[in-house]
């Protein structure tokens, strides 16, 4: 495909929009569930018979109302949640297309585009007003065959980065067909209890969501291809290998996720972590931002299953000590999305999101490898059944 030409380029971004306040004033619209307008007492009359229903009367105009159509309110609302994420470049409209190939209807409409510093997604959107069963086979099929152009284009405008296609259906019932085939060429489905999800992440997560999402949508994606290397040691508990290192939390920020119980992530049952207490984090956040530390070890499991390119590998340090079964090594880790999952310690982690020290700080971590999901459950209900409070009378004689 030959590049976009900077008239092409310019037509594109006429339909983006990166200022702030007019992001801001499109959201408030999406955000409703009808559109709005003030019109004459004449025209008013004749809106009528499109169903537009009076809300207030004034002097001279009448505010009116509409309920919008099924498919524009979806859009909406998935605009929306890409606001609340935190992105600022977004379509202004519903008339974005782009041109991915040579040929004169290689062009794609686009519902819904969100650009950020790390990552794009293109969404399609897909919606009906009761609950309905369809294939969505020929929308898949579609969205591979422009996939490749569309990044090309993209990464023209926008530099190299990651993107991500994402099918956000409403009131729709996939078949498991569908759903693998969105797995093998890497759309990510958005269907109504991962949408709810993501609602559930914004409320509890605040201004370190993202971590958490992109966790979701790249998932054993490399974030880079330059591995992590940190010292480690390596010992034997419970019948499973163990390593003990120290890490950048920012770094095990990008790297963790943390099993929810959740519909979405179900394919990973058992899963058993809460979401995280909107009211404690920030009180996690100012105490450490204040010069507070945790000194107990977070506790992460590897999971290294999905590729070659994503095992760990520990290189044994010359002239070790012989007067222990701990050995000491520098552990390499792949650099990739959603790999770390997070078995103890996610307030602590995300405490440092919002703080000076996310860079500059390192934490102890004791990492497992591969540990099955049952395990990692039994773990986190050892330490959160099994352990006891320190005593009143105890703590007053410390």
């Amino acid at each position: 495909m030959a590049r976009l030409t900077e008239e092409q380029i310019m037509s594109f971004k006429e339909h983006m929009c990166s200022d702030e306040k007019k992001l801001a004033t499109l959201y408030r619209a999406k955000k409703k569930p009808h559109d709005e307008c003030s019109v004459s007492f004449n025209e008013a009359e004749e809106r009528k018979k499109q169903n537009w229903e009076e809300v207030v009367t004034l002097k001279t105009k009448v505010r009116m109302q509409r309920p919008k159509p099924v498919g524009v309110a979806f859009e909406d609302r998935i605009w929306s949640m890409f606001y609340e994420l935190g992105f600022r470049n977004l379509n202004r409209d519903e008339y974005l297309e782009i041109k991915w190939g040579d040929g004169e209807g290689d062009h794609k409409q686009i519902d819904v585009l969100a650009v950020g510093e790390e990552a794009i997604f293109v969404v399609e959107c897909k919606a009906a007003s009761k609950l309905t069963t369809s294939s969505f086979k020929s929308v898949i099929d579609g969205i591979e065959h422009y996939k490749e152009g569309v990044i090309r284009a993209l990464r023209q405008i926008y530099g190299d980065k990651k993107i991500k296609f994402i099918l956000a259906t409403d009131n729709y019932r996939i078949g498991e067909e569908d759903t693998k085939r969105m797995t093998e060429k890497k759309i990510f489905h958005l269907n109504e209890n991962a949408y709810k999800y993501v609602q559930g992440l914004l409320k509890s997560y605040k201004s370190c969501v993202n971590y958490q999402f992109y966790g979701m949508m790249f998932k054993n994606e490399l974030i880079s291809s330059k591995r992590i290397r940190v010292p480690a040691l390596k010992g034997k508990m419970g019948g499973f290998d163990y390593y003990m290192l120290s890490i950048e939390p920012e770094t095990l920020l990008k790297m963790g996720f943390v099993l929810h119980r959740t519909k979405v992530n179900d394919s990973m049952a058992p899963t058993y972590q809460r979401l995280l207490s909107s009211k404690r984090l920030p009180t996690i956040t100012n105490f450490i931002q204040k010069g507070g530390y945790f000194p107990n070890s977070l506790i992460v499991n590897f999971d290294t299953t999905s590729s070659r390119k994503m095992k760990i590998q520990f290189d044994l340090a010359e002239n070790s000590s012989e007067d222990s079964n701990a050995q000491l090594g520098m552990l390499s880790i792949p650099n990739a999305y959603g790999i770390a999952y997070i078995i103890d310690g996610q307030h602590r982690l995300y405490g440092y999101a919002g703080t000076d020290y996310k860079r500059t700080n390192t934490i102890p971590v004791v990492a497992f490898e591969n540990m099955e999901s049952r395990e990692q459950l039994q773990i986190f209900m050892d330490i959160n059944e099994n352990q006891k409070a320190v005593s009143k009378n105890l703590r007053l004689d410390l």
